[in-house]
Order: C-alpha cells, then structure tokens, then sequence
C-alpha cells in the first residue's frame, strides 16, 4: 500500500521526461513556422504594389514642368515662375489624393458587394473556395484582381492563413484587414463564417454612408475657396482688359510683384489646408 504512491509518482515523472523535450521541440517548431510565415508576408509586401497605387512623384514634376515653362518660355521673373509653380504643385497633390481616395472609395464598396456574395453563397451550404468563386465572378475592379491573386495561391498550395494575412498587408485598408482577419479565424478556428461576414458588411455599410455623408458637408468649405479663387483671378482679368498699363507696372513694380507672389503662395497654402481640414478620419 505505501509503494503504490512512490511507483505512480515515478512514472508521473518518466513521463514528464520523456514528453518534456518533444514538447518544447514542438514549441520551438511552431515559433519558427510563425516567424517563417511573417517573414514571407513582409516579403511579399515589400515585392508587391500596395493599395492604392500612388503617383506622388507627380507632383514635383508638375511644379517643375509650370515652373520650367514660366520661366523659359513666357519669360516671367524668378518670383512669379516659383509661386506659379507652388499653385500648380498643390493643385496636383490635391487631384492626386482625389484620385487614390476615389479609388479606395470604389474598393470598399465592392467589398460590401462581394461580401453580400459571400453570405449568401455560404447560407446556401457552398464552400468557402466556392463562395469566393462565385464573387471573384460578380465583383468589378480593383477587388476582383485581389480575388483572382488569393484564389491562384490557395490553388498553389499555399497556406490560407498566410494567403489573408497577405491581403490585408497589401491592401492596408481597415475594413480589408477586417475581412482579411475573419477569414483567418473561420481558417483556424472553424465556425459560422455568414454570421460574421452579415455583421462586418452592416458595419462597413454604415462606414461608407459616414463618409459619403462627411465628403458632401465639406462640399460647401470647398466650393467657396473655390469661388474665392475666381474671383481674384476674375478681377485681375478684367482690370488687364479695362486698364492694362496700369496693371503691368503694378506687376512690374517691386512691391507690386512681391505682394502678388505672397497672394498666390497664400492661395495655394489655403487650398491645402482648407482640403486637410476637409478630410475627417473616423
């Protein structure tokens, strides 16, 4: 009867030896596996062309491109050829960010559409590679080349998990890494994806009429810096048809030139803050 808890604790503590190393060994694995799978997402990050496409090196050469021909071409001074060349680089910041917004507007939308595809494929008892399918099929660019790209690599072979977290680095969008991060639980964890898909669609659906409701609100901010814009411009115009003498040798004049360079400096840096101030995040 006393040997009976001394031979019960020594196999307690063979068996604690004998699993103790597979068991860390194991661990060791499973950081490596991880460690591997987060080095190749930044590897495929860094080789791939993150979303939206930027064409921010636009912008100085547009500056230069006005600048360059201000000051070669039409002759104007050095002052005049700068500031024209500031305007013309704000100007296309502006049509810049307008374009990529515009763009990350189009994607979020056909997200909300291809995640109603989902849904419904997923209620009617499809798979998941199947569901997506039929959405790769429905949805419009740019989501159905992010579509087309998940589907060819889980038919390669790859992990699926790797293949979400993939997208949501390369689409840096937070209603992406959303979708991209629901995926992955349903991968790992299992359980009922349509219910989770339903919710994440209703809420960016009441993300995208925010916005849409901010952007028409700073519609009017806009609109009148705009009008502003006109009517400076305007008056000039008409004084040179009225009166033009009078307005080159304002021009010309020393005060005059630098007055006018500091009214169109302060132009462009009006329409840049008053479009920041536009841009609400929430």
């Amino acid at each position: 009867a006393t040997t009976a808890p001394r031979e019960e604790a020594q196999r307690s503590k063979r068996r604690k030896r004998e699993c103790g190393p597979s068991t860390s060994a194991s661990r060791r694995r499973r950081k490596r596996r991880r460690r591997g799978e987060r080095s190749l997402a930044k590897q495929e990050e860094e080789r791939e062309d993150p979303f939206p496409a930027r064409y921010t090196w636009a912008v100085p050469v547009v500056a230069g491109v006005v600048f360059g021909i201000a000051f070669v071409w039409l002759k104007w001074r050095m002052p005049y050829a700068v500031s024209a060349g500031a305007l013309a680089g704000v100007l296309a910041l502006l049509a810049e960010e307008i374009l990529a917004g515009a763009r990350v507007a189009r994607m979020e939308q056909q997200l909300v559409e291809a995640i109603d595809i989902l849904v419904n494929s997923l209620r009617a008892g499809t798979s998941l590679q199947t569901a997506m399918e039929a959405a790769r099929l429905e949805t419009r660019e740019p989501f159905r080349s992010e579509l087309e790209r998940i589907m060819a690599r889980m038919r390669m072979g790859e992990d699926p998990r790797a293949v979400f977290r993939n997208l949501g680095f390369r689409v840096p969008l937070e209603s992406m890494r959303l979708f991209a991060h629901a995926l992955m639980v349903h991968w790992t964890s299992g359980g009922s994806l349509a219910g989770t898909l339903l919710m994440i669609g209703r809420t960016l659906r009441d993300r995208i009429e925010v916005s849409r409701r901010v952007r028409a609100q700073a519609v009017e901010s806009q609109i009148s810096v705009l009008a502003v814009m006109g009517v400076s411009y305007g008056t000039g115009i008409v004084i040179y048809f009225s009166n033009p003498n009078a307005l080159r040798e304002f021009l010309l004049a020393g005060a005059g030139m630098w007055i006018t360079v500091g009214a169109v400096l302060l132009q462009a840096a009006g329409i840049y803050w008053i479009w920041r101030m536009s841009q609400v995040r929430f």
